[in-house]
């Protein structure tokens, strides 16, 4: 017998309510013999998040499948999941008042069993939720998301969007600007530092870790840590950090008092559950009784080096930024030794074309390959550099060179994501904007930000 479906909508709600009636005639296999109703409702809290609420009728394995309306060739799917009794399935990644269409996939010995089409809308965006829009468009579409930050907002913003630039996810962080944040493309979790510009020297208050439902796996009181700038998950799921270490100095031979408080950096890895594993800081490489500059330079010792980014090799080698020192460092995991200095003044030759005048974001594609954002600070000129280093013979090549059109410069903040050999996507923090690149300089598309963001970095896809 052919089953009855009633529909109720409660567009105030944004809710759909499908009913699967029983019949004592059901066949073994369908649809219906596994589940008897499907109810699809936005979350009060999140107008792009959509709760499926699914009765099982017994334990199975499965699926959603959903897609915009009028766009029906690209499809997006769940993680298989395990489905019994009342479940409820949240569905992510979608854009604002947007009618989209879904079916659930059920497997079972016979291969897959679907259920029929339905759809719900999703609900406008708050208020506080700017939109991005293009300014220039040359592009050929490559799939793949940014996420944003906002650190000037209380409470502070996490977005996430498409290559166009429409907001597709986004979480309100509660008290506190959002300094940075970042996504980790295994375990599919986002991670900040909260505290913002109005911190010490952006030293955050509390580091959170969530998944893309909202669901908070860690949330901690850093106050005392001075952390900043930096938090990116690492291959065993450990926390990787930048942070201030406060060391007290005789500085009354470079014009300083007898104690002076020295604000350095260093790093830091957390577990998950909150625990300092491993540490690292500057003091260890230089000394400020050595600099004859550090009284007058910059911000003086309250601020000595500026580290700004970290990231790691595959043997995991971290590799700082100094925006202070205009350097990038390579520290040994396991020696916590600094294995050379790169730029100016460095341990390592390179051509002055290498050198660089701020500098934000080192990515590492290889043991001692890696490229950053140059912001440019004293030639008002970012780039995008590429360095290959040879430890034995002490020098670096630099391997490619870009530059920023002037007015999309960055003279501080600001950072970058190969995309893959050629083309790139690059955050200019002071001028709003995110740029879409090539390695020759070609700037083939522009998404204008509302708002300042630290970084946007690239995330090519998600698995939830």
């Amino acid at each position: 017998m052919r089953r009855r479906m009633e529909i109720l909508a409660l567009a105030a709600w944004g809710m759909m309510l499908i009913v699967l009636s029983a019949c004592d005639t059901d066949e073994s296999g369908s649809f219906s013999s596994y589940s008897d109703s499907i109810t699809a409702k936005v979350q009060d809290g999140n107008a792009l998040r959509v709760d499926l609420n699914i009765h099982f009728l017994k334990p199975v394995a499965y699926q959603v499948e959903y897609w915009e309306v009028g766009n029906e060739g690209k499809r997006m799917r769940t993680a298989l999941k395990e489905g019994d009794g009342q479940t409820v399935c949240t569905l992510v990644l979608l854009k604002p008042e947007t009618t989209y269409a879904f079916r659930v996939l059920l497997s079972d010995e016979g291969g897959v069993v679907p259920s029929e089409t339905y759809r719900f809308k999703t609900l406008e965006l708050p208020g506080m939720i700017p939109d991005c829009y293009i300014e220039s468009d040359d592009w050929e579409e490559m799939d793949g998301y940014l996420i944003l930050s906002r650190f000037d907002l209380k409470p502070g913003l996490i977005t996430i969007v498409d290559m166009q630039g429409n907001t597709v996810w986004y979480q309100e962080m509660e008290g506190k600007g959002v300094s940075v944040a970042s996504f980790d493309t295994v375990r599919h979790t986002v991670q900040c530092i909260m505290g913002g510009q109005s911190e010490y020297a952006y030293s955050g208050t509390d580091i959170v870790v969530m998944d893309l439902l909202g669901n908070v796996l860690l949330q901690k009181d850093v106050r005392g840590y001075g952390l900043h700038h930096e938090i990116r998950r690492m291959p065993d799921g450990n926390l990787l950090m930048v942070n201030h270490v406060y060391r007290d100095f005789d500085l009354s031979a470079v014009g300083g008092s007898t104690h002076e408080e020295v604000v350095g950096d260093g790093v830091v890895i957390m577990d998950m559950q909150g625990n300092i594993v491993w540490d690292w800081d500057c003091f260890s490489e230089i000394d400020p009784r050595e600099d004859e500059d550090i009284m007058t330079a910059n911000v003086g010792p309250g601020d000595w080096v500026h580290a700004n980014s970290a990231n790691y090799d595959g043997d995991g080698n971290i590799y700082v930024t100094f925006n202070w020192l205009n350097q990038i460092w390579k520290i040994n995991r396991e020696t916590k030794e600094v294995e050379y200095r790169l730029g100016e003044g460095g341990t390592v030759e390179v051509e002055p074309e290498g050198w660089v005048s701020g500098v934000h974001n080192v990515n590492v594609t290889g043991r001692d390959r890696f490229y950053l954002f140059d912001n440019g600070t004293r030639s008002h000129q970012s780039r995008i550099l590429g360095y290959t280093v040879d430890m034995p013979a002490g020098r670096a090549e630099v391997d490619f060179a870009v530059a920023l059109p002037t007015d999309k410069s960055s003279q501080f903040q600001g950072g970058v994501n190969m995309l893959n050999d050629n083309l790139m996507v690059v955050c200019s923090t002071f001028s709003n904007a995110i740029l879409f690149m090539d390695r020759s300089g070609q700037v083939h598309r522009v998404i204008r930000t509302p708002y300042q963001s630290y970084r946007a970095e690239y995330i090519p896809s998600f698995e939830y």
